[in-house]
């Protein structure tokens, strides 16, 4: 990231994919390191599928807002088809100069989960799953992580995800098993080594309603208030783990 200067274009495809705070963070970090270099962020989001709208991180006007401030510029709505030595196609015809490039290609499931039947070619080979992580239309298959149809891809997501899966396979094992109340994930994008937006949600069913969100930066007062906020949900963790 030192050595981004000039014109650093940062892309991403369009969703799902993983950690979709990642690009961002990076735009700010470099802008920190490098405050001359002349910042974009290229988003392939044209739209977010309906089942996924209440799942989208509250952070994201927040984000927008801040990088108006500090100067990073944004193009939205366009995947990239082509990169060549300096310059990114888009979709659109349009081409993008840069000097510094950081790319992530469009994420997709292993064609094979396709062709078993267990995801769905219209849903980029990922696999739906009901409440309780098990591949649709089939009672041994269970599904967690970056495999699932799903716009939260992250560590904390995959862990809480694994825990429902695991509960109900004791259950068909035949033993005793209580899944967690809520699923919880949390995004934070950070603006400089000292300061950060975060946001943290609990969701339950998987492609249900959030249950809880809040965001949270980058005051000091509110970085205050995340660690208070943290011990807390650390103990309810800790309970709902003593229950299983």
């Amino acid at each position: 990231m030192r050595n981004a200067r000039d014109r650093v274009v940062i892309a991403h495809p369009g969703l799902p994919y993983r950690c979709t705070s990642a690009p961002y963070e990076m735009a700010f970090l470099i802008k920190w390191l490098n405050p001359q270099a002349e910042i974009s962020v290229v988003s392939g989001v044209k739209e977010i599928p309906a089942e996924f709208v209440h799942q989208i991180s509250g952070l994201g006007d927040k984000v927008a807002s801040l990088m108006e401030e500090r100067g990073i510029g944004f193009i939205g709505g366009h995947e990239v088809v082509e990169v060549r030595a300096n310059e990114l196609v888009l979709e659109d015809g349009d081409v993008v100069k840069y000097d510094s490039l950081v790319w992530t290609p469009p994420h997709r499931g292993w064609p094979w989960l396709v062709e078993a039947g267990l995801a769905r070619e219209g849903e980029f080979g990922y696999i739906r799953v009901d409440d309780n992580m098990r591949a649709l239309g089939w009672d041994d298959i269970y599904a967690v992580g970056d495999v699932v149809w799903h716009v939260v891809k992250t560590g904390w997501a995959a862990f809480y995800e694994a825990l429902v899966a695991s509960a109900k396979i004791l259950e068909d094992m035949g033993l005793e098993a209580k899944p967690p109340g809520f699923l919880y994930s949390e995004d934070a994008v950070r603006l400089t080594p000292q300061e950060a937006v975060r946001g943290a949600k609990a969701w339950w069913p998987i492609y249900g309603d959030i249950l809880w969100r809040n965001v949270y930066g980058p005051s000091r007062e509110d970085a205050e208030a995340k660690y208070q906020w943290m011990n807390a949900m650390k103990k309810i963790i800790l309970e709902a783990q003593s229950l299983l």
